[in-house]
């Protein structure tokens, strides 16, 4: 019974860990996800910032024409810009959300790794104790020997100085 069930946690332990390494390697690709996204945003706000000073350039001695597509190139980054801040914001999400379900993995394997410690020292304390009234029976078994050696001795003395 104690070995199956050391066994059936040894196997949980396994399946947890496989799962929290998935999970951990999710977590980092997201993570990649998130910093490319980032480079792509700082990219996206200074073609903004390029647009922006473009209209603002367009709008001091331009037609209206040419303005209009100033100040709709501008809308257009800025626009891309804030796409690209909202999906960096969800995949950090996703990276906080694997991360923490691997923390709770990891909080798992550690409570079932002490509960399989647990079940090791309590069978080592049985050990040692069987040990011992193994230790003490042949004590006393050899105690009884040598008693009755003892004797058979003595008598055997007496016997030889009686002859």
């Amino acid at each position: 019974r104690g070995r199956a069930l050391r066994a059936e946690i040894g196997r949980k332990v396994e399946e947890l860990a496989e799962e929290e390494s998935r999970t951990l390697r999710d977590a980092a690709a997201e993570r990649e996800r998130v910093s490319s996204l980032q480079q792509r945003l700082g990219e996206a706000n200074q073609r903004w910032e390029a647009a922006h000073q473009r209209a603002i350039q367009a709008a001091a001695g331009s037609d209206g024409q040419t303005m209009r597509a100033a100040f709709e190139e501008v809308g257009g980054m800025r626009s891309r810009a804030q796409t690209l801040q909202e999906i960096i914001q969800e995949n950090q999400q996703r990276v906080q959300t694997k991360e923490n379900a691997a923390a709770d993995l990891r909080r798992q394997i550690d409570e079932l790794r002490a509960q399989l410690q647990r079940y090791s020292d309590a069978l080592e304390n049985d050990l040692s104790a069987g040990r011992e009234r193994i230790e003490d029976h042949v004590s006393d078994r050899n105690l009884d020997s040598l008693d009755s050696f003892r004797q058979r001795l003595t008598r055997c003395r007496y016997a030889c100085h009686e002859q």
